[in-house]
């Protein structure tokens, strides 16, 4: 990270408010979106596949117009963010540093599955996934529906008792589940070369304890019913009997050419 890097996370511990066009914001941009292709570029070599930055398409194709909304979250937010797309993983991976709590959150969201009757058997078929991996700062966070709010709890915690993870009085099944890595940093978030070094080892790392571990629901293909469970034939639409009309009633008029006669 560049030096005014230093000097924006000054500013924000300060309470000072963040102008967008700042040289030390717009510095700090920079050298957080060349970290950004610094990250995808390692985590490529590492996996043997290509790492991209998710971007949408009009900040694909204006380069301007990406660097200037990174300006103004971080402006509002305080926070710098980015997502990750990286092949056949079970969802994006998405960094952010937290410039007011000197934290860096890494995370992966999925959809919960549907073909649960239970939110306990939702919330063991992720932490499942994870059971025999590094829990160091690991969490899982559950989305449920209809305003709920939102619960987090430790790996450890919902290995232990899936049901920490769930509002009491709640019968409905979380729509996501997040598996959440949070690296409190303290001192090194500020310093320009340790704040590089460390979110060079938690990126990679949270890929290697989660990551690549994960594995996105899917419905189950659907099954024929039968109407009699121990009728052996599958159902078709020609399952039911027929009205056949016998060929002996039937009027059938054929025509017979003959030959002209001489």
């Amino acid at each position: 990270m560049p030096a005014p890097w230093k000097d924006l996370c000054a500013a924000v511990q300060n309470g000072v408010t963040l102008n967008k066009n700042s040289d030390y914001l717009t510095s700090s941009v920079s050298g957080w979106h060349q970290l950004l292709r610094h990250l995808s570029l390692n985590l490529s070599m590492a996996i043997g596949q290509p790492v991209n930055i998710n971007l949408s398409r009009q900040r694909e194709k204006d380069a301007d117009l990406n660097f200037s909304e990174d300006c103004t979250y971080l402006a509002k937010e305080s926070s710098l963010k980015a997502e990750f797309n990286i092949p056949n993983a079970a969802s994006r991976l998405v960094l952010s540093a937290d410039v007011l709590r000197k934290v860096i959150n890494i995370s992966m969201k999925l959809e919960a599955p549907k073909d649960k009757s239970r939110a306990t058997a939702s919330i063991n078929w992720l932490s499942r996934q994870l059971k025999g991996t590094s829990h160091k700062n690991l969490s899982i966070k559950a989305f449920w529906p209809k305003r709920i709010p939102e619960t987090m709890a430790s790996l450890d915690a919902v290995l232990e008792n899936p049901t920490v993870l769930i509002p009491p009085n709640v019968s409905e099944l979380p729509t996501y589940l997040e598996v959440v890595r949070v690296v409190d940093m303290g001192a090194r978030f500020k310093g320009a070369k340790t704040f590089v070094e460390d979110v060079s080892t938690q990126f990679p790392k949270f890929y290697h304890d989660a990551g690549q571990l994960l594995t996105k629901w899917v419905a189950l293909a659907p099954k024929i019913k039968k109407k009699d469970p121990e009728e052996s034939t599958i159902p078709t639409i020609f399952s039911e009997a027929r009205e056949v009309v016998p060929t002996e009633t039937m009027d059938i008029n054929v025509d017979v050419d003959h030959e002209p006669q001489t």
